[in-house]
C-alpha cells in the first residue's frame, strides 16, 4: 500500500515541507520516496493525504499540484507491481532505483540481465535479491541445490542450461539424486 504524507517538522527555510509516498511492504519494511513537490504543512489534509482547497496561489494550483501527487502514487504502484510480477526483485529497492527516472525506462533497468541465460547466474542472482525477503533456511537449501546441479554437470559432462528443463532431464536428475548422488560433505567422494 503507498500512501501520500508530510513528514512532521520537516520544513524548510520557506516554510513549505516536502510530500512523499511511502511504501509499506510489511511491517518492520517500510520506504518514503520525495516527490519533489512542497507545500506549507498547515494546507495539508492528513486524514484525506490530499491539499486543502484552500492552498494560497503563490505555491501553485491545488488542483494541478494534486493531480501531479496522484500521477505519482500511481507511477509507484505501477512500480511495486511491476517489480512483484515482472522482475523478481524486491519492490522497496526498485521503486527506489526506479522512481525518479523519466518514462517508463524501468523496464530497460529490469532487463540489465535478461540475456543472461546462465542457471547459476541467475541462482545466485536469486539469492542475492531474496536475501532480505526469505528466510535463510530457504537460502541454504537454494545453495544445496544449486551444489547438485553443479555436481550433477560434472558427473553428465554437460553443461546445465535452461534449454534442457524438461521430464527427461527432471527423471535423469531425480535418479542422479536417489542413486548416484556423491555426499558433499565428505573429503572423499562417497557413492550411496
Amino acid at each position: 500500500m503507498v500512501f501520500r504524507l508530510i513528514k512532521k517538522g520537516k520544513a524548510h527555510k520557506d516554510g513549505t515541507s516536502l510530500i512523499f509516498l511511502q511504501y509499506c511492504y510489511s511491517k518492520t519494511k517500510k520506504i518514503l520516496v520525495g516527490t519533489d513537490i512542497s507545500i506549507p504543512e498547515n494546507y495539508w489534509n492528513k486524514r484525506a493525504c490530499s491539499i486543502l482547497n484552500t492552498l494560497p496561489s503563490e505555491y501553485g494550483d491545488s488542483v494541478k499540484i494534486d493531480a501531479d501527487l496522484r500521477e505519482n502514487l500511481r507511477r509507484a504502484e505501477c512500480l511495486i507491481d511491476y517489480a512483484l510480477k515482472n522482475a523478481n526483485t524486491c519492490p522497496i529497492r526498485f521503486l527506489k532505483k526506479n522512481f525518479k527516472l523519466a518514462g517508463n525506462n524501468y523496464f530497460q533497468q529490469v532487463g540489465y540481465d535478461a540475456d543472461k541465460l546462465d542457471v547459476f547466474y541467475q541462482i545466485e542472482k536469486y539469492i542475492r535479491d531474496k536475501r532480505d525477503l526469505v528466510q535463510e533456511i530457504t537460502l541454504t537449501t537454494i545453495r544445496c541445490m544449486k551444489k547438485h546441479l553443479l555436481c550433477y554437470q560434472d558427473y553428465r559432462h554437460m553443461s546445465v542450461t535452461f534449454d534442457p528443463f524438461d521430464s527427461s532431464f527432471y527423471e535423469k536428475f531425480v535418479k542422479y539424486l536417489t542413486y548416484e548422488i556423491p555426499l558433499l560433505r565428505r573429503n572423499i567422494l562417497v557413492r550411496v
